[in-house]
């Protein structure tokens, strides 16, 4: 992994105008930053390697810089994918919908990324009502309405309550 980035730091260094590394240093640190626990424990377990930490931002300014030196469909898609993973959803919208109505279809390639533009856009402006909840949620709104029994941490504290005799299931017995 760290061979990787070498090698783009040394491709940048010798033409800072190249647009296809400024991509690739991009996705490579994307993809560091959307890898799960359970990816880095893996491959640190059976790869040997211990995966570097990734940044949406720092992919986010590789991806600008790429699409200053020269605009790509490709580089542009994963601009508007950095900002809604950083939580710009109104900048993510309208890159997808700059996408999704300014792109000529030439290659099989940017009509994958225009249909991908419009699910996104759809996603993002109509959110199904599981979405909504889940982003109540996430967000804090709902913290106060949590399930009281939910979160304690003992078994001891459930003992006194009515809710331990319900989650026991012997509150139900025939």
């Amino acid at each position: 992994m760290e061979a990787m980035k070498y090698h783009l730091d040394k491709a940048i260094e010798c033409n800072p105008d190249d647009n296809v590394a400024w991509t690739l240093l991009g996705n490579w640190y994307f993809e560091l930053a959307d890898m799960s626990r359970l990816q880095r424990r893996w491959s640190k377990t059976f790869a040997g390697v211990n995966p570097p930490a990734g940044s949406h931002q720092k992919a986010l300014d590789c991806f600008l810089k790429s699409d200053s030196i020269k605009p790509w469909i490709m580089n542009t898609y994963q601009i508007a994918k950095a900002h809604l993973r950083l939580r710009n959803k109104d900048e993510a919208i309208k890159i997808f919908t700059r996408l999704r109505d300014d792109t000529e279809i030439v290659t099989c390639e940017d009509y994958r990324m225009r249909k991908e533009s419009r699910l996104y856009i759809d996603k993002l402006t109509n959110p199904s009502l599981s979405s909504k909840i889940m982003n109540l949620i996430f967000d804090g709104y709902l913290e106060s309405y949590r399930i009281p029994f939910i979160t304690r941490d003992t078994m001891t504290s459930y003992t006194e309550d009515t809710h331990w005799n319900m989650f026991t299931g012997k509150e139900y017995t025939v």
